[in-house]
C-alpha cells in the first residue's frame, strides 16, 4: 500500500459456524475484543434486540425496522440483519458514552476514525455485489407506515485501514484480512446507507490486558 495506514493487533473472528446471519455482531466483537474486553460473537449476538422475520398478511408484507433490531436470529440461516442504530447502541452498552455513529455521512468520517485509532464497523455487500432489493415490507416500528426496501447480500465488515485506492478490513464472512478497491468499497456502502460506527476514544494501541465483563 502507498501512504496508507492500518491499525495493528485486531482480532479476525469468523461468524461461521455458529452465526450464519450474525455479520454485524461478530464485526462488532472484534471491535470489543481490541477494545479490551472479553466477549464472544455468541454473547454479541444474543444481546442484539431482536424481532421475527417479516411476515406476509392479506397480501402485504410487515415487518419490523433494522435500524432497531434484528430481524430474525444471527444463530440461523433464516436471519435478515440489523443497521448501525442498534448496532451503536450496543457498542454503548459494552463501553458507555463510547459509540460514535458517523452514519450518514462523508466515507472521510470513516478514514478518519481509522486517523483517530479506531476500527469501524460499516455495512457492505457480500464480495461487494452489486446490491439488489429482495423484499419490500411495511415497517410496524414507526407512527407513519413506510415501506422499507431490504437489499442484499447486505454484509458487515470490520474496516481497518485504508490508503488512496483501498480498503482493509476484516471479514466475518470469510474470516480474514480482505483487501478491497476503494472506489468500489465506497460505493457499496453508499448503496448500503452510509452506515459506519466507531469508537470515540479508541484504548491507544489496542488491547494489553483484557477486562473481563460482569454479566
Amino acid at each position: 500500500m502507498v501512504m496508507g495506514v492500518e491499525i495493528s493487533g485486531v482480532p479476525i473472528i469468523g461468524q461461521m459456524p455458529e452465526l450464519p446471519t450474525g455479520c454485524e455482531a461478530t464485526a462488532l466483537t472484534m471491535m470489543l475484543v481490541w477494545a479490551c474486553l472479553s466477549v464472544t460473537k455468541q454473547d454479541v449476538a444474543t444481546r442484539l434486540p431482536k424481532q421475527p422475520v417479516p411476515y406476509t398478511k392479506d397480501g402485504t408484507m410487515y415487518g419490523g425496522n433494522p435500524d432497531l433490531t434484528f430481524l430474525g436470529d444471527p444463530f440461523t440461516v433464516n436471519g435478515y440483519g440489523v443497521f448501525h442504530s442498534a448496532i451503536a447502541k450496543l457498542l454503548d452498552s459494552y463501553l458507555p458514552g463510547n459509540a460514535l455513529d458517523l452514519s450518514g455521512g462523508s466515507f472521510n468520517n470513516v478514514t478518519a476514525a481509522i486517523d483517530n485509532g479506531s476500527p469501524v464497523v460499516v455495512i457492505i455487500t457480500n464480495h461487494l455485489n452489486e446490491p439488489r432489493i429482495s423484499h419490500q415490507w411495511v415497517n410496524i416500528d414507526e407512527g407513519e407506515p413506510r415501506i422499507i426496501n431490504w437489499l442484499i447480500p447486505e454484509h458487515s465488515v470490520l474496516v481497518v485501514g485504508y490508503s488512496d485506492t483501498e480498503i482493509i478490513v476484516h471479514d466475518p464472512n470469510t474470516a480474514t484480512r480482505a483487501v478491497f478497491d476503494r472506489g468500489l468499497f465506497e460505493l457499496r456502502w453508499e448503496q448500503m446507507g452510509r452506515q459506519a460506527v466507531a469508537l470515540k476514544n479508541p484504548p491507544k494501541g489496542g488491547c494489553q490486558q483484557p477486562k473481563f465483563l460482569i454479566s
